[in-house]
């Protein structure tokens, strides 16, 4: 898949070169980068400035649930595993920030779509049934959850 963009001063989107297998875009809070993933097997999550350039690696993860840049250079977002993880926008190993709680049965088996709160003290995440995680289901028993 391609990636285009439309600069606000320009008529026409643009492809971003050398991200022709993007999925999961995101923006830094600066909007002067586009975060994204790469790869389905292993995937990796990358960055590239939105006038172009080269492309780089920032490590292991996916974006395909929801990813979000914060102010101080930390990404939030959801790992293939179920949970939600954090990377340095420098780089880096990513850390498990969540981990779905199979204790509570089938009401907690995915945790997608980060929104990093704008005071940067908290992320609002969407809580998915493992119905959710297992197939294609659907949201209608989900839950919204902060972290502090």
């Amino acid at each position: 898949a391609h990636i285009q963009l439309r600069l606000t001063d320009q008529l026409e989107a643009k492809t971003i070169p050398g991200i022709e297998g993007a999925f999961g875009p995101f923006f830094s809070p600066d909007g002067q980068w586009l975060g994204f993933s790469e790869g389905l097997s292993v995937p990796k999550l990358k960055k590239v400035q939105v006038v172009g350039g080269a492309v780089i690696t920032l490590g292991d993860g996916t974006s395909r649930y929801g990813a979000d840049w914060g102010r101080d250079g930390i990404i939030i977002f959801g790992a293939s595993r179920g949970g939600l993880s954090r990377i340095s926008a420098a780089g880096g190993k990513a850390e498990v920030l969540t981990t779905p709680d199979p204790k509570k049965g089938d009401s907690e088996g995915t945790h997608r779509w980060p929104h990093i709160l704008p005071d940067g003290r908290g992320v609002l995440f969407t809580i998915g049934d493992a119905g959710f995680a297992r197939t294609t289901g659907n949201y209608d028993n989900a839950r919204l959850r902060c972290l502090p």
